[in-house]
């Protein structure tokens, strides 16, 4: 338990955080401008863009994503002054060099490392290997070449491996615990050995340094695998409760999502935990029992269909999880695949983050960041007396947030997915009010190159406008303080809309009088909008987005988020076309 108390409690040097993300943007070519919404005049990091923080009042980075942004340049080596980082994707850019010889000293504690989709040229580092906390390391389609260090093998804790696509040749390692396969290996025609072909001549000299004979080798992975167990013991907490993101290329996530989300073909597969593996850790059960005091009825933030929500504490009470918990999983299969299926790979500042999943026996556990401001429906209705200190800024927030995501939802390149299920009870809220889209049991995900008929494409715009207008009576919840029953009846969205015109019952008393009238009639009126009674009558998304960005300009909420890039796009009727 030590080193996770050091990583969840220790006093970084937080300067040294922002430097290094002062030195990303600097050494790294941006040609769209992504990382301009980096704001160092802002008091905080954690909102920036890729970045996600250890804690959301310090800025210490736990998480670096830079993903899909066109980056040109070199390794940045100054993301070694992010020093409690512990996941770093870097994948699909235009990045091209060689890998820093010293990079176990740029990323100490890495866990996750995702450089795949680049031009990295150049031999693999052997330093990786003494990279001991990594689970996952991915360096397919590069222009890597010469030998894959054998020292790759003594990653005890390695789960996520794969270097195909590039120019490497020799024997492959001979790893201590991951059954690696040949897909992971793929288009390296001079590579040999199991699980390849073998290997013409096995040549000791050429597997082992000069400095380093097999017999040698052999007694100093007995000796540094018992120090690691060690260490991988008392770091098993603190790693095991990681998030780590996985992209590849997109050719070859099309084709995983195209398995994934038949969720009929996944619940009849043998072999479904590993699947899940491959999106979002697996963590231990007993571990995050404890942390929620064994489950106790004090510890319950919330009840859902599919079973209680309990708070947990890690290490000495500075970190929070909200973890929920299905003691019959087997009703709520579908439920659970999709939820892991969206939140392990839909990864945006307004969708709440799923850090992991733990099973055992018939349950099974969903693990959350925990949002300490709860619902939005709590805020609204539950809370007696917090209406009255929810103030408009603060609602304008919310609604500029979560069209955002939806926007961000339906239109990614990545998996275009409807939520179906959009409603204040499933909008959390964190410390600063913005709001985090939850529940993910009943989405839809989309092909992302979608070339099937119209028929099929005009389904697919129909599952998203029922978001929008899920996202209209929202909007009416946050105007007129009333539950969305006083409001709205889905049966008949005629009645829904009636609200429009009777603007002196339904405007929140707390509101009037307090100069927003304009603004209000103005959200009113986007509201309406989206609660239309025929589908082809409302707006999309994005649409409803670029409206009220402006309204959240007023109030300094700059959009340092993925959804910028798609106000670049143009939208035909069923996909957003690049202009």
């Amino acid at each position: 338990m030590l080193l996770l108390g050091t990583f969840v409690s220790g006093q970084a040097d937080h300067i040294s955080d922002i430097n290094c993300l002062k030195s990303i943007s600097e050494s790294l070519e941006d040609p769209y401008d992504n990382l301009k919404s980096w704001s160092f005049s802002s008091s905080s990091i954690c909102n920036f863009l890729g970045v996600v923080c250890w804690n959301e009042f310090q800025n210490d980075v736990f998480s670096l994503d830079l993903s899909y942004l066109g980056l040109n340049g070199k390794f940045p080596r100054g993301v070694g002054n992010c020093t409690r980082l512990t996941a770093l994707d870097l994948s699909n850019n235009n990045l091209s060099g060689h890998l820093p010889s010293d990079i176990e000293e740029i990323l100490q504690f890495v866990t996750f490392l995702d450089l795949s989709s680049n031009n990295f040229s150049g031999e693999i580092p052997p330093g990786i290997a003494d990279c001991v906390y990594l689970n996952g390391l991915r360096l397919e389609n590069n222009q890597l070449t010469g030998q894959i260090p054998w020292q790759l093998g003594r990653l005890t804790r390695i789960k996520i491996f794969s270097v195909a696509h590039n120019l490497l040749s020799g024997p492959v390692p001979d790893f201590v615990n991951l059954n690696v396969t040949s897909d992971c290996y793929k288009n390296n025609t001079g590579l040999c050995g199991e699980p390849l072909k073998p290997c013409k001549e096995l040549q000791v000299w050429k597997i082992f340094p000069e400095t380093e004979s097999p017999f040698r080798y052999a007694f100093g992975v007995g000796f540094e695998f018992s120090v690691l167990s060690v260490l991988v013991f008392l770091f098993s907490y603190s790693a095991g409760l990681v998030y780590f993101g996985r992209k590849g290329s997109k050719e070859r996530e099309y084709v995983a999502y195209s398995k994934l989300t038949n969720v009929k073909h996944l619940q009849q597969a043998s072999n479904k935990i590993p699947v899940l593996e491959s999106l979002v850790t697996r963590m231990n059960f007993e571990e995050l029992s404890v942390a929620a005091n064994n489950f106790s009825k004090n510890n319950i933030i919330g009840m859902g269909k599919m079973g209680a929500v309990y708070k947990a504490t890690v290490s000495n009470g500075n970190w929070f999880l909200a973890i929920k918990r299905i003691p019959n999983s087997q009703n709520f299969d579908h439920e659970f695949f999709s939820e892991v299926m969206a939140l392990g790979r839909l990864k945006h500042p307004n969708i709440v983050r799923l850090l992991g999943f733990s099973s055992k026996d018939k349950e099974k556990l969903l693990v959350y960041k925990y949002e300490p401001n709860g619902s939005l429906y709590e805020r609204l209705h539950s809370m007696k007396g917090e209406t009255q200190t929810m103030e408009w800024p603060v609602r304008v927030k919310i609604a500029v947030g979560l069209a955002r995501g939806l926007a961000w939802l339906h239109h990614n390149h990545y998996l275009p997915t409807a939520h179906l299920n959009v409603s204040s009870k499933c909008i959390l809220l964190n410390p600063k009010f913005e709001p985090k889209l939850s529940n993910f049991t009943g989405a839809i995900f989309f092909n992302a190159n979608n070339t099937k008929v119209a028929k099929s494409k005009t389904c697919e715009l129909g599952h998203m406008k029922k978001d929008v207008y899920s996202f209209g009576v929202v909007l009416l919840e946050l105007i007129t303080g009333k539950k969305p029953s006083e409001t709205n009846d889905s049966r008949n969205p005629e009645r829904t809309s009636d609200v429009c015109y009777d603007l002196d019952e339904v405007v929140d008393k707390s509101l009037i009088w307090k100069e927003f009238d304009g603004e209000i009639i103005q959200l009113l009126r986007i509201a309406c909008d989206c609660v239309q009674p025929l589908p082809d009558e409302r707006p999309t998304m994005v649409q409803v987005y670029k409206t009220l960005r402006a309204m959240g300009e007023k109030y300094g909420l700059s959009d340092d988020s993925q959804t910028s890039t798609l106000l670049i796009f143009e939208m035909d009727p069923w996909r957003l076309q690049v202009k």
